[in-house]
C-alpha cells in the first residue's frame, strides 16, 4: 500500500509541476503599406479599398516620414507605397528616389498622372486615376495585380 501511496502522490507532484508546452500561436501577418496623401477623401477612399484585403495601411504625415519608413527603420519594411501625386513635386519625388537608391524592393502605386521622369525616378509600378470613387475598387485590384 504504501508504494501505491507513494506512486500516485509522485504522479500526481509530476503532474502539478510538469512544465505546459505552449501552444502554437497562429500569427497572421498582414501585409504592410504606406500611404502619403493629406487629402482625407483620398484616405477614407483608401481604407475602404484595403478593408478586408490582409494589408494593414499607415499614413505618413511628410516626406521624410516616407523615407525613414522605407529607409532607416528596420524591416520588415511596407510592401507597398501608396502616393497621392498632387502632393508631391519634382523636388520632392529626387527626394524620394532614395527609397529604390538604397533597395526599397515594394511596389509603388500612384494616384493621379505621374509625369515621366517622376515615373522613372519612383520606379512607379502603378497608376491610378485621381478621381477616387467609394466602390470602384481600383486598388483593390491593383494590390491583387501587384501580388
Amino acid at each position: 500500500m504504501l508504494v501505491a501511496d507513494a506512486q500516485d502522490s509522485w504522479s500526481m507532484f509530476l503532474a502539478a509541476n510538469r512544465m505546459q508546452a505552449p501552444r502554437p500561436v497562429r500569427v497572421e501577418r498582414r501585409e504592410r503599406m504606406l500611404v502619403f496623401a493629406r487629402d482625407p477623401l483620398i484616405r477614407r477612399w483608401i481604407e475602404h479599398e484595403v478593408f478586408g484585403e490582409g494589408v494593414a495601411s499607415e499614413h505618413a504625415e511628410s516626406l521624410v516620414d516616407v523615407i525613414s519608413t522605407l529607409t532607416i527603420a528596420a524591416p520588415p519594411w511596407p510592401r507597398y507605397l501608396v502616393i497621392d501625386v498632387a502632393e508631391i513635386s519634382s523636388s520632392d519625388a529626387h527626394l524620394l528616389a532614395v527609397i529604390r537608391a538604397v533597395g526599397w524592393p515594394g511596389v509603388v502605386i500612384a494616384l493621379g498622372d505621374a509625369p515621366k521622369p517622376m515615373r522613372k525616378l519612383l520606379g512607379i509600378d502603378i497608376t491610378l486615376p485621381r478621381a477616387v470613387k467609394i466602390g470602384s475598387e481600383a486598388l483593390r485590384d491593383a494590390l491583387a495585380l501587384a501580388r
